[in-house]
């Protein structure tokens, strides 16, 4: 499979490694048939998955001059052979910065890749946000907040056309996400400590019931209807043997989605294995399929 790389790109223009993302972009293919073009002149623009990684807000970010991030692994890969490309971005880290610094960031890449989206051939209006664990907690409010100027800092940006972007996204891929900081703890004596370290870092051991409301996804879904109209469809799952983030996490978000009548917006899939991202259960050609199926139907 021919694919070219972009590393690097510096989305927010601060130089800093944190506001850089990675873009891989497949060779035109004729399975993705929206928005081809009717004369035969040019290739159907790309869908692009936007994933952002995991790890507690404290790590995660890849290293400059990263290469391959989309063809090392099975799933990322399989996005590329069913025709789309693939962001793989870098945020503010919590020992950086502190919330919103990390859904700031998000936002900036998302109107950078829409902003310059005719230069690499992809499709402005046919966007995924695919995050896990942590990245699915971004992914979520990304979801969450479509159109809410409030959680997009117009001065990250690389230049005007970026700052000037929307943000939204299309489509929210949600996996072993974090849903609210505020009921976030694990029994697994393991794993307990560092969940606590992990919300102490982004939010401050003194942090206020406000702000872990702030930073929680479930705390954004409303009755109102401008959320029925801005909110993207959601792909929502989690394995209920997660040791680190329980799936009642995400069982929570659905049953609050259900209860304000959205539904008809979403999709769940709770796998009985697969921990907290073992990749032999979330890489898997089942889980790549339903992930690929999903964003096909509802970008189409």
């Amino acid at each position: 499979m021919h694919i070219t790389e972009l590393t690097d790109l510096d989305y927010a223009g601060t130089g800093l490694q944190s506001h850089k993302l990675y873009l891989a972009i497949p060779e035109s293919t004729s399975k993705i048939t929206p928005g081809a073009s009717t004369d035969g002149t040019a290739p159907a623009p790309h869908p692009l998955i936007v994933y952002i990684h995991g790890g507690g807000w404290v790590g995660g970010n890849f290293d400059a001059g990263a290469t391959g991030l989309a063809t090392g692994r099975a799933d990322t890969e399989a996005f590329l052979k069913a025709g789309y490309a693939v962001a793989v971005i870098n945020y503010r880290l919590s020992t950086e910065a502190r919330w919103p610094a990390q859904i700031h960031d998000c936002k900036a890449a998302i109107r950078f890749l829409r902003a310059h989206a005719s230069d690499w051939n992809i499709d402005p209006n046919r966007i995924v946000a695919w995050g896990a664990s942590a990245g699915a907690h971004l992914a979520q409010f990304l979801g969450f907040t479509n159109g809410n100027e409030h959680y997009d800092n117009r001065s990250i940006g690389y230049d005007t056309a970026t700052r000037n972007a929307s943000s939204d996204v299309n489509v929210v891929i949600a996996a072993f996400g974090i849903s609210n900081i505020a009921t976030w703890s694990t029994s697994d004596a393991y794993w307990h400590d560092m969940v606590e370290y992990y919300k102490d870092t982004i939010l401050g051991a003194d942090r206020t019931a406000a702000e872990e409301a702030d930073a929680s996804p479930i705390a954004h879904v409303t009755t109102s209807p401008s959320l029925a109209e801005t909110m993207p469809p959601m792909l929502l799952a989690h394995a209920d043997d997660d040791p680190v983030v329980p799936a009642q996490q995400t069982r929570a978000l659905e049953c609050r989605l259900r209860e304000a009548g959205l539904s008809e917006h979403i999709e769940t899939w709770y796998p009985e294995t697969g921990g907290h991202g073992d990749p032999e259960v979330w890489r898997s050609p089942k889980a790549t399929t339903r992930f690929i199926g999903f964003c096909n139907a509802h970008l189409g």
